[in-house]
């Protein structure tokens, strides 16, 4: 990446003028300013001599890399963390079918939609209810996870990570994997107004399983400050929730990781879901109008509620409870 290069090297000469441009109107001792432009220049030739160095690859790196048409990338040090990357490359040039890991409150079901309504494709809720009833959550968790609750887990909600190596390895043998990731303070907050809605949807079925848990969980179903940060104090601040809400506060990075170190998705930021969504179908010719992702919005949670209201209680828990998703999916776990 020379580009890189070129770029801090422009910095460095617009430094170096204006450094000469205050000696031009100083009439004092010009010596300070004198030494600073003699370090930039040194600075200059070091940088100017090699391409930049991948120590530290990140997502928007890998974005950048696929988007200049280059025939291969350089250069990774020993050190670097490409390697976690691994898989997004492997099928690079490989026609593939869709699988899409729809991480809860992350636009997974507006996504789904638009696939089903513009080209007739299943890759979310119905790839698993329609086109794959056999699959039970049961025959696709790893035989070393234990706890019986991740049985109650609806199909489409389980995280790769869980899933056994045969179906993970027939997933990333045969099909193209994306995701969506979201900052986990928004996430959870949308988290406490989507089950407000769904309780209010469906209090009448006596016989559902879900609806039982979201009465322990909730005191009350009116969407205050107060009632949210009891909502998260209770579900992060004790782990008996972990697997409960079918799943919707696990980790994200556990949908997408396996052994918590190689990714297996490209991620799209529900942030600034529709450029990246653009990006995402342009560059993997799916043939999808651009924006048509704005003209979709499922299972909006509705309350007023942001990360304004949260307490110091439930930041300290946000943090705590999904410090590897702040710290993986580059958010700021410090600004809330």
């Amino acid at each position: 990446n020379w580009k890189y290069v070129h770029n801090l090297v422009d910095e460095i000469n617009k430094n170096i003028n204006l450094f000469y441009k205050k000696i031009e109107y100083n009439d004092k001792n010009n010596k300070v300013i004198i030494d600073k432009i003699s370090l930039l220049k040194k600075s200059k030739e070091e940088i100017s001599k090699n391409p930049k160095s991948y120590n530290d690859v990140t997502l928007e790196d890998i974005k950048e890399a696929k988007s200049t048409n280059s025939y291969f990338w350089r250069k990774f040090p020993k050190n670097s963390n490409i390697i976690k990357y691994k898989t997004q490359f492997e099928y690079i040039t490989e026609s593939k079918k869709l699988y899409f890991i729809h991480i809860p409150k992350t636009a997974g079901s507006s996504i789904a939609e638009l696939f089903l309504e513009k080209l007739n494709i299943e890759v979310g809720y119905g790839y698993y209810k329609y086109q794959n009833k056999h699959l039970k959550t049961g025959n696709l968790l790893d035989e070393n996870l234990k706890d019986p609750k991740l049985l109650n887990l609806s199909a489409w909600h389980i995280p790769f990570s869980f899933l056994n190596k045969k179906y993970q390895n027939d997933i990333l043998k045969n099909y193209k994997i994306f995701a969506v990731v979201r900052n986990p303070f928004d996430r959870i907050i949308s988290e406490y107004g989507f089950w407000i809605k769904y309780y209010n949807n469906n209090k009448n079925k006596y016989f559902n399983f879900t609806l039982k848990k979201i009465k322990e969980i909730y005191n009350t179903f009116e969407a205050t400050p107060q009632n949210l940060n009891n909502f998260i104090h209770k579900v992060l601040g004790n782990n008996k929730y972990e697997y409960e809400l079918d799943g919707h506060l696990i980790p994200m990075y556990k949908y997408v990781y396996i052994n918590k170190t190689e990714l297996i998705a490209d991620i799209l930021k529900y942030e600034n879901l529709n450029t990246e969504f653009n990006y995402f179908i342009e560059n993997n010719k799916i043939k999808i109008a651009k924006d048509s992702l704005l003209k979709i919005h499922v299972n909006k949670s509705g309350t007023q509620l942001t990360r304004k209201h949260l307490d110091n209680k439930s930041i300290k828990l946000i943090q705590e409870y999904y410090k590897k998703d702040f710290e993986i999916f580059e958010y700021d776990i410090n600004k809330h």
